[in-house]
């Protein structure tokens, strides 16, 4: 059983490994080259929440922060307040506060510029479907199972 275990997680690991090469070819061919970095060659992401966050909100963030934290070994900064979009910048929160229309109902939108990402979000669920769907798409991070996750190891972030 064991050792069928070990199988599954070897070929899941390969898969996504090649997964990731396919999806980087393909941004290439389609003359994607400019990116966003949020983490790397001294620079550090600065998480912004608004201040009066609701706490689904607030979440978010800390699962953001948790992953980055266990892809780099650094935490980004959580500050509460205006978003300052000046240096590397992740702003998760509300239409009011990310200036971002949602979609739906617990929907969410992520939105890049050149210093950073806005994660609008609406209802109770909005925040962590925004904050999960930004680590998978953007960051490479895989939750399978809740034992089998792939938390890419890396010196930078870019978007």
């Amino acid at each position: 059983m064991i050792k069928n275990i070990k199988r599954l997680i070897s070929l899941v690991t390969v898969l996504a490994i090649t997964m990731s090469f396919f999806i980087s070819a393909k941004a290439e061919e389609s003359g994607v080259n400019e990116m966003t970095e949020l983490f790397g060659n001294g620079k550090a992401t600065t998480l912004y929440i608004a201040n009066d966050a609701p706490e689904t909100d607030v979440y978010a963030a800390s699962v953001i922060s948790k992953y980055f934290e266990k892809m780099t070994g650094k935490k980004p900064e959580t500050v509460y307040g205006d978003i300052s979009e000046s240096g590397p910048y992740i702003a998760i929160g509300s239409s009011d506060y990310t200036g971002l229309d949602v979609p739906a109902k617990n929907g969410y939108i992520i939105v890049s510029d050149d210093n950073g990402v806005k994660i609008a979000c609406s209802g109770n669920k909005g925040a962590a479907r925004g904050a999960y769907s930004f680590l998978e798409k953007y960051c490479g991070c895989r939750w399978y199972t809740k034992e089998l996750k792939v938390i890419p190891k890396s010196d930078s972030i870019s978007v």
